[in-house]
């Protein structure tokens, strides 16, 4: 299976829309999906949606980047939703990742 990571912290709307997207995704088509962020905030955001039995992990990230952040520098210091999930990928437990930021 497919597994995405998906820097649901990264949108202008996150994380609302990023999880709703994953949902649909694992639902429609069968993929993974590992949500990454503040698990504090996503947990209760999946549970908004009808996502037992899916294929849908979270993995905690505990910084945020901001609008007042330094991107490069931002993403090489924190411990960030986008950073956690390119380490997914580099470590091979996902295939990709997704980032709206």
């Amino acid at each position: 299976m497919i597994k995405i990571a998906v820097d649901a912290m990264g949108g202008d709307q996150a994380p609302g829309v990023e999880v709703e997207g994953s949902v649909q995704a694992a639902r429609e088509y069968g993929v993974g999906v590992i949500l990454v962020g503040r698990e504090d905030v996503l947990g209760p955001e999946l549970a908004n949606h009808n996502a037992t039995g899916l294929p849908i992990e979270i993995a905690h990230a505990s910084e945020v980047i901001s609008m007042s952040d330094v991107a490069g520098k931002a993403v090489r210091a924190k411990d960030s939703s986008l950073r956690v999930a390119a380490r997914l990928v580099r470590n091979g437990l996902a295939h990709g990742l997704v980032s709206a930021g």
